[in-house]
């Protein structure tokens, strides 16, 4: 993986490449001041190896309790929501964040639960 140390941006004004000091990535150029470009490697840096993003978590946790009858279906929207999010998040990366399997298995908890609530509530319309 990419550390801090590896990483450097070009400022589009003034063309100077710009490496990393310190462990620390700048977010301005040193010489003319403009705001460098945040890239994927850059934004993710600082993170662990297969770092899942929040968003995946949630997911799965959100996906599991999309089951609990009355409330379910509110659960069930979040899960699939938050799910996409985190594996939009995790392409953006490009390798630098994990967790596509917890946010896989939370969009689908939330579409079979809401997929079950649906019905149940289909069902209960019908009798």
């Amino acid at each position: 993986m990419t550390g801090a140390a590896d990483i450097s941006r070009t400022c589009s004004r003034c063309s100077r490449v710009t490496t990393a000091r310190g462990g620390r990535v700048p977010k301005f150029c040193a010489i003319c001041g403009q705001r460098l470009p945040e890239t994927a490697a850059v934004k993710y840096a600082d993170r662990p190896p297969g770092f899942a993003p929040p968003a995946a978590t949630a997911s799965l946790i959100l996906g599991l309790c999309a089951f609990i009858p009355m409330v379910g279906i509110f659960f069930a929207i979040g899960a699939v929501w938050l799910g996409t999010l985190a594996n939009d998040q995790i392409n953006a990366s490009h390798g630098h964040l994990g967790g596509r399997g917890m946010a896989a298995v939370g969009t689908g908890l939330g579409l079979c639960a809401g997929m079950l609530w649906l019905a149940v509530c289909a069902g209960c319309r019908l009798f």
